[in-house]
């Protein structure tokens, strides 16, 4: 009689169990993100620049990435932030997009004779560097951010380019911002 109640103890905490677990399933929701446009608002939920390259929806392609690309957003004639991977705000905020989150090419490279798009991980400075250099604070996110990409992907220096690089038509990412300076930044291996 003893055992009996207990195998029907037992057996009806069983059945509470899995209907429980199987309502928290079919309850289960996405976490709630801060849209975009409130990136600023929202920096503390904001990943850093390292912590953003792993920001992904699906596993990273490290095959599929071999180039990185600057651009500036006031120097684009359309809304290049759009088309990019990455976005990094003035105040050196980084928003990973939907591009980079699944992890398909983007729209932001016109040049003739190459569809970079297929392999270029595009990244947008927000503001206008046509005439100053961009902030500190979005500099240094915009370096530690690329040499992140290119360690993860082995991205040599080489194949790090300002969209200005590709496109002569434009001087994207802005006339101001220290093209010298980032290139002797840049990851390069030890030999």
């Amino acid at each position: 009689m003893v055992r009996s109640r207990t195998i029907k103890v037992l057996f009806a905490l069983l059945i509470a169990m899995t209907v429980g677990a199987l309502a928290l399933m079919v309850l289960q929701t996405n976490p709630i993100r801060p849209p975009a446009q409130f990136a600023a608002i929202a920096d503390s939920n904001q990943p850093g620049p390292v912590e953003a390259v792993f920001d992904t929806s699906i596993p990273l392609q490290p095959t599929k990435w071999r180039n990185i690309v600057v651009h500036g957003s006031q120097a684009e004639r359309r809304n290049v932030a759009d088309q990019c991977h990455f976005v990094i705000g003035e105040s050196g905020a980084v928003v990973v997009t939907a591009l980079w989150k699944q992890q398909i090419s983007g729209q932001h490279v016109w040049a003739a004779g190459r569809d970079w798009n297929i392999d270029s991980v595009g990244l947008c400075l927000m503001g206008d560097i046509s005439d100053r250099a961009p902030s500190s604070r979005q500099y240094r996110a915009l370096l530690l951010l690329v040499r992140t990409l290119q360690e993860q992907f082995n991205v040599s220096a080489d194949h790090v380019y300002l969209y200005r690089h590709l496109n002569v038509r434009t001087r994207s990412p802005g006339e101001a911002f220290p093209a010298g300076d980032f290139s002797t930044r840049l990851h390069r291996p030890q030999n």
